[in-house]
């Protein structure tokens, strides 16, 4: 679809780039009702979250879904459930101790936070061999590849991993292209040099998934993440 066809404008938490996207048509909420049918029946495999939102969301973007990064694209699917059904979620949920269960009401466009620095792609790290290198925020085809890890310490890990983009020694630039030339390069680091790895990488923007809404007295939790039933509504 082309970018005069799709009506709404998002700036890139990450870098600022001007993508384009528009709400879901009827052929996309057919084929989520096929996709979600099918998997039922046992007909095709089960698809993750990040398959199923590809295959319905492919033709809803401006920008080749390959090439965008996980935060833009986290942030995009909300967008578009916005403009297709509505700003406000609805949605029972327990209170924190489990005595009390009432009904939330979440708005995507007021209640969603950036936390991290927005506008940060990139960001060097001196090592403590005197190496220089290049992480960057992850790209959804590098957190779908994540969804298949079992274990957060292994998706944590190879997070951080497929973040390393390029290294930089004096005027030399060595990018690496895939991710066993970098899980090589951060099997030798220091414990020191990962730790420092991975506080610049939590400093990258992402949206605050974990919602806390206090209702007389008691605290409600919701990681949004895990609640795929919000994201769309079957017409």
């Amino acid at each position: 679809m082309s970018v005069e066809k799709l009506p709404y404008l998002y700036e890139s938490i990450v870098n600022g780039e001007k993508i384009y996207y528009g709400p879901m048509k009827i052929k996309h909420q057919k084929l989520l009702v096929e996709l979600q049918e099918s998997i039922k029946l046992k007909e095709i495999p089960d698809m993750n979250f990040f398959e199923l939102l590809m295959r319905i969301n492919e033709d809803l973007i401006s920008k080749p879904l390959d090439e965008l990064y996980y935060a833009d694209f986290e942030y995009l699917i909300f967008l578009i459930r916005a403009k297709t059904y509505g700003e406000s979620i609805n949605y029972n949920k327990y209170s924190n101790d489990m005595t009390e269960i009432v009904n939330i009401t979440f708005n995507i466009l007021k209640d969603f936070e950036v936390i991290g620095n927005k506008g940060m792609s990139n960001q060097r790290i001196k090592l403590s061999n005197d190496e220089t290198i290049e992480i960057s925020p992850l790209y959804l085809k590098e957190v779908n590849t994540l969804s298949l890890i079992s274990g957060e310490d292994s998706k944590s890990y190879t997070g951080l991993t497929y973040s390393l983009r390029k290294k930089i020694l004096d005027d030399e630039v060595i990018t690496f292209n895939s991710y066993e030339e970098k899980a090589s390069y951060f099997n030798e680091l220091t414990i020191d040099d990962l730790k420092e790895v991975k506080k610049k990488y939590n400093e990258f923007p992402k949206l605050n998934m974990i919602i806390n809404k206090e209702i007389k007295g008691k605290t409600y939790i919701t990681n949004f993440g895990d609640i795929i039933s919000n994201f769309f509504e079957s017409v």
